[in-house]
């Protein structure tokens, strides 16, 4: 995971499935938004997906829905303007991680959010599929490292609800959402001086996917 720093304003996640789930789920992908303009968010995904590839570019607004610029995916079509119309304004996936940071004011439902306390409701929009993403601030745990380079030490634990939405209408399930809910965790520990997630939790196909801040050597 590469975090926003004083020459660039862009989170990009990198990653892969391995051991057990990786024989069977083969995925190797990078996802990254550009907050250089936050008028202006641009939101990009690529990968290989048992060997086919996809990839999607997004712009977000503050004040009017999401617009997808590129889209390819082996399973679906791109969703038509109307149906990403529908949702609203919505965020890219990886704001939620600029708000824990305390990066930016996110777009929340909730008035009282504090960005330090894990707290707020997202409309989130990946391309593929709109949720919504809710945070609550379990408190501080002590985080064991189960790798030799992990972080090991307190840290706040956020609990991240995500539901799949369907049509703003109410009417019948629109096939570009899922009906499934699942549970996401993120825990963040201050990092010389700067607060950095440094492990995150959440269901796979088959069972779970872990990942892991690896920390240089001395820290």
């Amino acid at each position: 995971m590469t975090l926003p720093a004083a020459e660039s304003r862009s989170i990009r996640v990198e990653g892969e499935t391995v051991g057990f789930v990786g024989k069977i789920f083969k995925y190797d992908g990078a996802m990254e938004s550009d907050y250089s303009d936050m008028d202006s968010v641009i939101f990009s995904l690529s990968g290989l997906d048992n060997d086919f590839a996809e990839y999607r570019t997004i712009q977000f607004f503050p004040d009017r829905p999401a617009e997808i610029l590129d889209f390819l995916d082996d399973e679906q079509e791109q969703p038509s303007s109307e149906i990403v119309q529908s949702m609203g304004n919505t965020v890219d996936p990886l704001r939620v991680v600029l708000a824990l940071l305390g990066g930016a004011e996110p777009y929340s439902h909730s008035e009282e959010y504090d960005a330090s306390l894990c707290q707020g409701d997202f409309s989130v929009f990946d391309g593929k599929r709109h949720y919504l993403l809710q945070l609550t601030d379990s408190g501080q745990e002590l985080l064991e490292a189960d790798r030799g380079w992990g972080y090991s030490g307190q840290a706040l634990r956020c609990e991240m609800s995500v539901t799949y939405l369907e049509t703003t209408d109410g009417e019948e399930q629109n096939p570009w959402y899922k009906d499934d809910e699942e549970q996401r965790t993120i825990w963040l520990a201050e990092i010389e001086g700067s607060r950095v997630p440094v492990r995150v939790t959440m269901s796979a196909p088959i069972g779970k996917i872990t990942g892991r801040l690896e920390l240089p050597q001395g820290i």
